[in-house]
């Protein structure tokens, strides 16, 4: 017995059909589905908010800049303005980062939230090059970038200190001090052994900046007279005197030395 064929144009009605109600179907579970996980995000409430930072990082807890989030972890997390127990998927992100790195010492953030209701602020401390000092006591860290970071008791630090650096500016802006930003910029690239040779500077109002070595051994400091527009250049040559002349004769007895000229070293 010969089994009739069917027509192709019917068989491909039918399989369009087939194809049919298979979409709508798929279409409901993921609607569906789409409708449960949106409730499911609209009910889960914040349970915890936490600040972690890399200073959480035990190679990295050193830092300065770690040290003083670590002290003022509570208050980076009040400037987060949310409370538990709200619902978790209707904060938004880009606003806590905005809050948060109103602090003066964090640089950067950013949010995540977690299935079991935490809300985790991840933030990324300043790292300070220059430690500002003022009628003998510390006032200001500051920056690579010029930003200024108040000093916190107890925190320890090897950088530059800077003298004669008194600016009043609004919270959250850089220095305008044109010889404090590039001493801030250079400071944060010098070459170790160079940077270990600086102790402190003193900045006036003119050109010139007076920088006094670290002490080392039987040698007191030194104070070093650079012209601040080409100061990288200078501390380098610096570098190469100290090696080339001081560490090659203890006895040298030099008081004073002057970088200003391109073709000479002056020295007292």
């Amino acid at each position: 017995m010969q089994v009739p064929k069917i027509p192709r144009d019917e068989e491909a009605a039918a399989s369009g059909r087939r194809w049919t109600y298979r979409g709508i179907i798929a279409a409901i579970i993921f609607g569906t589905l789409a409708v449960i996980g949106w409730q499911w995000r609209s009910d889960v409430a914040i349970t915890r908010i936490e600040v972690r930072h890399s200073c959480d990082a035990s190679w990295f807890s050193s830092s300065p800049g770690c040290l003083a989030i670590a002290a003022d972890s509570a208050n980076i997390a009040s400037l987060v303005g949310i409370e538990p127990g709200g619902p978790l998927y209707d904060v938004d992100p880009a606003v806590v980062v905005d809050r948060v790195v109103q602090h003066p010492w964090v640089e950067s953030a950013f949010v995540n939230r977690t299935p079991g209701g935490k809300l985790i602020v991840n933030v990324t401390p300043r790292e300070p090059t220059l430690l500002a000092v003022e009628d003998g006591r510390p006032t200001w860290f500051i920056d690579q970038h010029g930003y200024r970071m108040p000093f916190v008791a107890g925190v320890a630090y090897d950088v530059p200190l800077i003298y004669g650096y008194d600016e009043k500016l609004p919270p959250n802006e850089p220095t305008r001090n044109a010889h404090v930003r590039r001493l801030a910029e250079i400071a944060d690239r010098l070459d170790p052994e160079i940077d270990a040779l600086i102790s402190e500077v003193e900045i006036g109002s003119g050109d010139d900046l007076i920088v006094h070595t670290t002490p080392v051994g039987s040698r007191p400091s030194i104070k070093v007279v650079v012209k601040s527009d080409d100061l990288e250049n200078q501390l380098v040559k610096l570098r190469a005197y100290w090696d080339q002349v001081l560490l090659a004769d203890a006895t040298t007895n030099i008081e004073q030395i002057d970088l200003r000229f391109d073709s000479r070293i002056i020295t007292k």
